[in-house]
């Protein structure tokens, strides 16, 4: 019986397998680009049992070590102290760490689901963030109505005929009144420098300064 631990990342699964005794028979690295080359290094050793964390990168091994009578184990990451607290971290002795607790009988295991189950579970995943994100939009579009005076049960704002209602009413745009001073020809600022602009931006902005003309490039006060 051997027994393997992979530490799997996004280009490369670092693989360490030990025999019955706690005997390193191999150690090494390949990448994820070649699948058929994991199941080569893997194939002299049976019967075997391996463990990988859980992690982005477990149901791919799932689904190629599994058919090939490989043994699967799930290890849960959030407890696997010694792991989290050993004083040398990487991968090789993350991978050995995991063969050594596989043999040892001190796994805290974790269900590896089928494909069918987690192709389900990906879609509500999905589907409650989306609701999530709704239910956020919602709540912004009654505060922008309760700015305006505008009342409107929680539960009608995402009906089809609430939209009809919320186009020509509540989101027609208001037109803003500029007195005609606003417009009227004033003193170039950009040619009094940056501390004229720093003072007038100081200040309370009235109708002749809402649209300088010439206005140059405005620099850091």
């Amino acid at each position: 019986m051997y027994f393997a631990g992979l530490d799997a990342h996004l280009k490369y699964v670092t693989v360490a397998v030990l025999d019955r005794l706690g005997t390193i028979v191999l150690e090494t690295t390949v990448s994820t680009r070649e699948p058929e080359r994991l199941l080569a290094v893997l194939a002299p050793f049976r019967p075997l049992a391996v463990v990988v964390e859980t992690c982005p990168f477990w149901p791919w091994l799932y689904d190629l070590l599994v058919p090939a009578g490989i043994k699967f184990h799930l290890a849960h990451a959030k407890r696997l102290r010694a792991i989290a607290t050993a004083p040398q971290k990487n991968d090789r002795v993350d991978a050995r760490l995991l063969a050594r607790m596989l043999l040892s009988g001190l796994i805290p295991e974790a269900y590896p689901r089928p494909g069918d189950q987690r192709e389900l579970l990906r879609l509500l995943r999905h589907r409650t963030t989306l609701v999530r994100y709704r239910t956020r939009l919602a709540g912004r579009i009654h505060s922008q109505l309760h700015q305006q005076r505008l009342l409107l049960p929680r539960e009608q704002l995402l009906r089809q005929a609430t939209r009809g209602w919320l186009r020509p009413l509540a989101l027609a745009p208001r037109a803003v009144q500029i007195p005609r001073s606003a417009v009227r020809p004033g003193p170039p600022l950009a040619e009094k420098g940056p501390a004229s602009v720093c003072r007038r931006s100081s200040t309370p902005p009235d109708s002749e300064t809402l649209i300088p003309p010439r206005l140059g490039p405005l620099t850091r006060c």
